[in-house]
């Protein structure tokens, strides 16, 4: 015995239409309003940035454009999305040099959805820096940039370029 083609996928269409048609009854009135909406979020859901998570990730972009002006712009200065963790979204602040493939992570940030108490992993540091508020990250911030051992791993990876650090 043969069918035709078209009878073969009206016969599978006819399966698929029961099936859902079964499932859905299943459902309550209420799973079915959810249904036609969202099924997984809150169909309030709306996405809402802390402020401080804002005035902190303002900083860290702050940090990264005075870092170009700072190598007179031989360099590129990225935030780079990093793994989430227990302590918060990993932010990696990585330098690029413009003429090279040359690169260097030069701090990571770790920053809860809250925005603060973040953490700070700076590469001339065995440990992390806890910031509680933004102004505890700019002051961190302006200590790693004005440092002598930022100026040391700058050069050693950019050679020929001048870090304009003013005191």
């Amino acid at each position: 015995m043969s069918i035709s083609r078209s009878t073969y996928l009206k016969g599978l269409q006819d399966l698929r239409d029961r099936a859902q048609r079964e499932s859905r009854d299943l459902l309550t009135d209420n799973e079915h309003i959810v249904m036609s909406k969202l099924r997984f979020f809150d169909p309030d859901f709306k996405m809402k940035t802390p402020q401080q998570y804002q005035q902190v990730m303002a900083l860290l972009k702050q940090f990264c454009d005075e870092l170009v002006v700072a190598m007179e712009n031989k360099v590129n200065c990225i935030m780079d999305f990093g793994c989430q963790t227990g302590i918060g979204q990993e932010w990696r602040i990585t330098v690029k040099c413009t003429t090279s493939s040359r690169q260097l992570i030069l701090l990571r940030a770790y920053v809860p959805i809250a925005g603060i108490p973040m953490m700070l992993e700076i590469s001339d540091s065995e440990t992390m820096t806890t910031c509680d508020s933004s102004a505890a990250l700019a002051l961190a911030l302006e200590k790693f940039g004005k440092s002598h051992t930022t100026e040391q791993t700058l050069d050693m990876f950019f050679p020929n370029f001048s870090l304009q650090v003013k005191e």
